[in-house]
């Protein structure tokens, strides 16, 4: 007798792979997290409608925080369409892909790329894990 159990196993394998590109999402999300957290060495500024004084970034430094806007709302999502799980990071200011890659008036604040890179090998192990 011959048992088939090609859709158990692809069910087994398809949700390790969504749970080692989950684990290597929520990796770069913290490393993200702790580059946007760090102090900048540019210019002091007030915060806007308070009292406050925030320094902001220099040329290539991430982004500095004054209202933490940006901060909070980079999110993580999973698409989990077989056969490639995939992890998404952003965030829906419009100005962050601005701070990224800089404009014509402004130098670039790497951030996203900067926490992949920071964190490549640990994302990559985290990818590789074996499913099964």
């Amino acid at each position: 007798m011959i048992i088939n159990n090609f859709a158990a196993a692809r069910k087994l394998i398809s949700k390790g792979c969504e749970m080692n590109v989950l684990a290597a999402l929520l990796t770069w999300h913290k490393g993200l997290m702790k580059i946007l957290s760090g102090t900048r060495s540019g210019r002091v500024y007030n915060v806007p409608l308070t009292k406050k004084k925030y320094i902001a970034s220099a040329p290539g430094e991430a982004p500095a925080t004054a209202t933490a806007t940006l901060r909070t709302t980079y999110k993580t999502k999973m698409e989990t369409t077989f056969p490639i799980p995939m992890g998404i990071i952003g965030s829906p200011q419009k100005y962050a892909p601005m701070l990224e890659y800089g404009t014509s008036k402004m130098a670039p604040r790497p951030h996203l790329k900067r926490a992949y890179d920071e964190n490549k090998n640990e994302i990559h192990a985290k990818l590789g894990q074996r499913v099964a």
